[in-house]
């Protein structure tokens, strides 16, 4: 993880937090990301370094379909959807 911008922000004595995406998805539909370990390893770090409550996990799932959304999401789907 990059902390080195961690401690710039901290430098700026500026108040932050982070909004954390992990989702269950493979790269054929994010392409790009990097490999899923290292990704909980960053949010683990940032989690240790910053404390409770600054790192947050949010998922934002963009597919509705049942093979792709985890077992937390699973049921009925919400309206709005």
């Amino acid at each position: 993880p990059r902390c080195s911008l961690v401690d710039e922000l901290d430098g700026m004595g500026y108040r932050y937090l982070f909004q954390f995406t992990l989702t269950p998805y493979g790269p054929e539909i994010e392409p790009g990301l990097r490999d899923k370990r290292a990704i909980v390893e960053t949010f683990q770090v940032l989690g240790c370094r910053l404390g409770r409550g600054r790192v947050l996990w949010r998922y934002d799932p963009h597919s509705v379909h049942r093979r792709h959304r985890p077992r937390l999401a699973r049921g009925p789907v919400p309206q709005a959807l």
